[in-house]
């Protein structure tokens, strides 16, 4: 009997001994992060619980090092780095610094120490949250981030927000975000950040942009692939210039509450969703045309408000798309409740159609010859502004047939109502007839 009880004894020793040899060696922090810290080239950190650099404080991260954040469980979004300070994480392509989650063993080891019992997955831990000024990153990898809402903003790997000056994020890697790669947010100080030569793979969102002070913010030659949309775009006009935007499942960029960016020389093809989404509130003035190098149509998405006071102008040779009814509703009004001025000419007429009609812009909802345009798709675009112009516009498969707008049966696919019943469209057309 006290053999037994001896060789059980020694099982359980060797078993731990093992457990323990086959966790790998790494730092553990947590909490407020001394000033002006170091962590080593070929050091691994494993972030327990979030982790603070406090205002005033410097973060250096050399190239190599492996930074490792505990997993959520239960939907909670597991550990986050938050940057009050200064953060200057500058990796190589031979030796990045990769952000990753605690269940990753295919860097810096099994950190938890679990052999093959778990596996890394898109959420696993929370983001790296800069609201400090003077941080750089560059040659950076994230990867199965975005597991916790980084203050009202969604998720993301890296989350850029309030800074008193421009923080840049050059050749940095998202993959596997629940959320976005990159979320920058910048609505009181106008900056003009550089998010230059980075890749998305396989996110939530590639790289978002919101706020009026990012207006000269520059996103250039980024690459962004298998992500659910692109890049977006939230009430800023920044330039994007040079991007590579391919065989992503949605839209490769989407136009939030007015924005209107700088584009030209992006590569953008085989994408899901074919066209750039323009959602939101527009109550300012608006620049709708060919988006330059993009050369795609643009889809009103369905939660797009024209108001009172907006102003949208329409270049010649604009593909605008209206989403489709769905069975047993009734067709989608498009309502300019401020001023319109659409001048297409007779080469390059503007066009209002069908987001099934894959004779004007391509196939932009993505389902090759399962659907075709028919009457009735949409239904009326309707204005009212005494100085309103329509001119060389093309109008198809709209027309609206029920009760509506003022109590009367109405079947018109352009409607000139109120104040704007001395506006003419001139050299118009309107299909089918």
């Amino acid at each position: 009997m006290i053999r037994l009880l001896d060789s059980r004894l020694c099982l359980a020793l060797l078993l731990l001994a093992l457990s323990a040899y086959n966790r790998a060696e790494g730092v553990e922090v947590s909490g407020a992060i001394p000033k002006d810290t170091v962590w080593k080239r070929g050091s691994v950190i494993v972030v327990k619980a979030d982790a603070i650099v406090p205002t005033g404080a410097m973060l250096t991260i050399e190239p190599g090092v492996v930074v490792k954040f505990r997993a959520g469980e239960s939907g909670e979004g597991g550990a986050r780095l938050v940057v009050e300070g200064r953060l200057n994480s500058l990796g190589t392509p031979a030796e990045p610094v990769v952000f990753t989650s605690e269940r990753d063993d295919t860097v810096g080891g099994d950190s938890n120490g679990d052999g093959d019992a778990s596996k890394p997955l898109p959420g696993d831990w929370g983001c790296v949250k800069i609201v400090g000024a003077g941080s750089t990153l560059q040659g950076c990898s994230f990867r199965y981030a975005g597991g916790k809402d980084v203050g009202g903003g969604g998720h993301s790997a890296l989350f850029i927000s309030g800074s008193t000056a421009p923080v840049d994020v050059t050749a940095c890697d998202f993959t596997d975000s629940a959320g976005a790669g990159l979320l920058y947010r910048q609505g009181v100080h106008h900056l003009a950040p550089r998010i230059i030569a980075n890749s998305a793979t396989r996110c939530a969102a590639g790289i978002v942009v919101e706020g009026i002070g990012l207006t000269r913010a520059e996103i250039m030659r980024n690459n962004i692939s298998e992500c659910g949309i692109g890049i977006v775009i939230c009430g800023a006009d920044p330039s994007i210039e040079e991007n590579r935007l391919t065989g992503n499942l949605g839209h490769p960029l989407k136009l939030v509450d007015g924005a209107s960016p700088r584009c030209r020389w992006n590569d953008v093809r085989n994408n899901g969703l074919q066209s750039v989404l323009i959602s939101g509130v527009i109550d300012e003035v608006e620049i709708w045309g060919p988006m330059q190098s993009l050369g795609i149509p643009f889809l009103l998405a369905p939660d797009l408000e024209l108001r009172g006071g907006s102003h949208v102008s329409i270049r010649p040779g604009t593909v605008i798309k209206i989403p489709c009814r769905k069975p047993g509703e009734e067709p989608r009004n498009l309502f300019f409740r401020g001023a319109l001025k659409a001048c297409g000419t007779w080469e390059e007429p503007i066009i209002f159609t069908s987001e099934r009609d894959d004779t004007c812009g391509g196939d932009s909802n993505g389902d090759g010859l399962a659907s075709a345009p028919d009457w009735g798709d949409w239904g009326t675009l309707v204005t009212s502004q005494v100085t309103d112009i329509i001119e060389h516009c093309v109008f198809r498969y709209g027309k609206y047939s029920a009760n509506n707008f003022d109590g009367v049966d109405r079947n018109r696919i352009l409607w000139i109502q109120g104040g704007g019943e001395h506006v003419d469209p001139i050299n118009c057309e309107f299909y089918p007839r």
